[in-house]
């Protein structure tokens, strides 16, 4: 685990980042995070400042950020609530809030926490790529 974990974000590239993949075709408006290291209660905050960070460098600001949990095998209390926190103040500004990847025990304490209320059933999906499709054919 990490006070600072590292990050890697695409801007709206699908799949991998855009060093591994070049190939990839950015989607305007869409902000793909995807961190390498647990969120956990020491960290929550580092990475809620992060993220808010990104969407404000961005311009246009994006229309929806997909948080790619593939790296999170576990939540505490204290990032579930953290997270809640930057889901409704995300949504708060008009921005989509999708997860991809995400791992079982993480679904079960998220969805225990109400994070699955806050985003909707339909902004979860299996993969980064079905995600990214799911928001180009809504427009």
């Amino acid at each position: 685990m990490s006070l600072y974990p590292s990050w890697a974000t695409n801007r709206g590239q699908p799949a991998a980042m855009s060093t591994r993949h070049p190939e990839n075709t950015p989607v305007p408006g869409v902000l793909i995070v995807r961190i390498d290291a647990q969120v956990y209660y020491a960290n929550a905050m580092t990475v809620r400042d992060q993220v808010k960070a990104m969407i404000t460098e961005m311009e246009p600001p994006p229309r929806a950020v997909i948080f790619d949990a593939g790296a999170q095998d576990e939540m505490d209390v204290t990032s579930t609530e953290v997270i809640k926190g930057l889901m409704n103040k995300l949504q708060g500004k008009g921005i989509e809030v999708y997860l991809a990847d995400i791992h079982a025990p993480v679904l079960v304490v998220g969805s225990k926490a109400g994070l699955r209320e806050i985003i909707g059933e339909e902004h979860v999906f299996l993969t980064v790529d079905s995600a990214v499709r799911s928001i180009e054919r809504t427009g």
